[in-house]
């Protein structure tokens, strides 16, 4: 997630958790999840890249270690 959406998403809670407090104190959940602020394909490869040179790695220490 982008630092700007992050942000946004802390400052949103804070103002819900601030107008739920006068309602009802304590049972403030914002629900923020990854679907409602889903990947940008850049970020998505970034994640697939990372994933793949992980793999690439545990295979190569594997091999070694045979």
């Amino acid at each position: 997630m982008s630092t700007a959406i992050l942000d946004l998403s802390i400052n949103v809670k804070q103002l819900l958790s601030k107008s739920n407090e006068r309602e009802k104190p304590h049972q403030f959940d914002c629900g923020l999840s990854s679907q409602q602020f889903p990947l940008s394909s850049e970020e998505e490869l970034q994640v697939l890249e990372t994933g793949l040179q992980q793999k690439e790695t545990m295979d190569r220490f594997v091999s070694h270690k045979q």
